[in-house]
Parts: structure tokens; C-alpha cells; sequence
């Protein structure tokens, strides 16, 4: 199982390169039951807490990000 980092999530969620969002899209479309992605309570936290302090998300939409991510 491969471990996620933050950076990987907020690269996806504010998809500011084009080259590194392709990337990362391609892994998480590679993950399935057999071969899945982790993400830590620790990364959500820190995506969060990225996406409110550093690209002024309103909470709402940052828990909405995390929820779908979940889901």
C-alpha cells in the first residue's frame, strides 16, 4: 500500500501544473481494491489545514474537498 502525502492532494484539489496534476491523476486512476492509496488523518488535517491558511478556502469547501476524498 502506498502512503500519500499532502502535497499530493493539494497538487490534485488546486491543479496549478499541468504536467504534475497529469501524474497524479494517472496514479490515483492506477489504485484499485488490490493496490489502493493511504491517507493518514494526519494528511487530511494538513490538506485542510493548507487549503484554509495557505489558498484562503472557506472551511465549507474544504471540508467538502476532504469528503470527497473519502468517498
Amino acid at each position: 500500500m502506498i502512503g500519500i502525502d499532502t502535497n499530493v492532494l493539494v497538487r490534485l484539489f488546486i491543479n496549478d501544473d499541468e504536467r504534475q496534476v497529469a501524474l497524479v491523476r494517472s496514479f490515483f486512476e492506477q489504485r484499485s481494491d488490490r493496490d489502493p492509496a493511504y491517507v493518514s488523518i494526519v494528511v487530511l488535517a494538513e490538506f485542510m489545514w493548507v487549503l484554509e491558511r495557505t489558498f484562503k478556502f472557506p472551511r465549507a469547501d474544504a471540508l467538502r474537498a476532504v469528503a470527497g476524498l473519502l468517498e
